[in-house]
């Protein structure tokens, strides 16, 4: 994502997931650990956003004037207009000081990534296919 927002800084870019993402660790665990952690999943789904509200809370703060792209302008909107009382979207900023993603950054990870998957869509698609 990082390698995208610089390559076209005037487009916003939201990595979002609205579950749990499936990584197959729950394979390792025992039975009893998997079955009580399904059971936990089926009991807290009251409190879980359903997929189609998801949906429209990210249309919602990808098209509202809310929450603009433009940082110095998120920053005035939250400071001279009330919020409301329920907030529908996490913005969380990070501040890049963690050590893992310092080093995937120094080991230009996001452009070896990026190549890649130009390089895989390339041998699908064919490169002058314009994917």
């Amino acid at each position: 994502m990082e390698h995208l927002a610089c390559a076209d800084p005037a487009t916003s870019f939201v990595h979002a997931y609205p579950r749990l993402v499936e990584t197959g660790l729950m394979r390792e665990f025992g039975v009893i650990t998997r079955t009580a952690v399904s059971a936990l999943l089926v009991l807290g789904r009251p409190w879980m956003v359903p997929l189609d509200e998801s949906g429209k809370r990210h249309l919602y703060a990808a098209t509202s004037p809310w929450f603009p792209h433009d940082p110095p302008a998120m920053w005035r909107m939250r400071h001279r207009v009330p919020m409301p009382l329920r907030a529908v979207v996490h913005i969380w900023s990070d501040n890049g000081k963690r050590k893992p993603l310092q080093e995937l950054r120094q080991n230009d990870a996001g452009k070896l990534v990026w190549q890649h998957t130009m390089g895989v869509l390339e041998s699908i698609c064919g490169k002058r296919s314009g994917y």
